[in-house]
């Protein structure tokens, strides 16, 4: 008997053995696979970026990036980002390249000269949305706004933005505005309150409400940014909306073309 149990645990651990082996094979394998793939995608992103091809550019780069994460992909990202005028991101991703443990010194000095160069350039926007907050929902370039980001002066990339105010189905109202390079800009959405069933029956409800039938969407406004302390003609206040600079891509090429995984520079 006992013979038995000792070679039914043998066989066992060979099983167990063998199985993990299997496993451990693929798991090298298909990370193998995300590696050439990372550094295929890392080598098409540099040649777009000398073709200037800067959205492409950027999504080879997001793509190598999920599959490996790397500091000389996210350097050459940010070339491409700069020139698509997404700043505030791109500073971002800068800051966190010069706080990594594992970003190689030369990649270290040239995201903190890049930040350098673009901090200037960053606008200033803020938003404001007076009324019933209650079931609105705030979007920028068709991303959901925190409430937090309402009110206040956050950085933002110059350009033109269109924002909008939603409460279920409707839009309540919506505008565009022009952050200047370097300047500030404000807007205004504003949020109409609409009464409850019980209260339109009563004749009651917020006083004067404004109501948008479903039919008719809100007029969009415009709100200029200025740079302040620009004069032009002795009175005016001179307007300026900067997307990018520098069209020569300063960028990372790596080995021979090739990405490098870890710390090595």
């Amino acid at each position: 008997m006992a013979m038995f149990t000792a070679r039914w645990l043998l066989c066992a651990l060979l099983v167990s053995s063998v199985s993990f082996s299997a496993r451990q094979a693929a798991a090298q394998g298909s990370e193998a696979e995300r590696s050439a793939a990372a550094r295929a995608l890392f080598q098409e992103g540099n040649s777009l970026l000398q073709a200037e091809a800067w959205a492409e550019a950027a999504d080879r780069f997001e793509r190598a990036l999920a599959l490996r994460q790397s500091p000389q992909i996210t350097y050459n990202l940010t070339t491409a980002l700069v020139a698509l005028g997404q700043l505030v991101r791109t500073t971002e991703l800068l800051r966190a390249l010069e706080r990594a443990d594992d970003t190689p010194e030369a990649v270290v000095t040239a995201a903190a000269a890049r930040r350098a160069e673009i901090a200037p350039r960053i606008g200033r926007l803020t938003i404001r949305a007076p009324g019933d907050r209650a079931d609105v929902v705030l979007e920028m370039d068709g991303r959901t706004l925190a409430w937090a980001m309402v009110g206040v002066e956050l950085p933002a990339d110059p350009g033109r933005h269109a924002l909008r105010a939603v409460r279920g189905d409707r839009t309540l109202d919506e505008a565009e505005v022009v952050v200047p390079e370097g300047g500030a800009a404000a807007a205004t959405l504003d949020l109409q309150s609409v009464p409850t069933a019980v209260e339109v029956a009563r004749g009651t409800g917020p006083e004067e409400p404004v109501l948008v039938p479903p039919t008719e969407e809100p007029k969009r406004r415009w709100w200029i940014g200025v740079i302040v302390g620009v004069v032009v003609a002795g009175a005016a206040v001179g307007l300026a909306v900067g997307l990018t600079r520098d069209s020569q891509a300063a960028f990372i090429p790596g080995t021979g073309g090739a990405v490098i995984f870890g710390g090595d520079s």
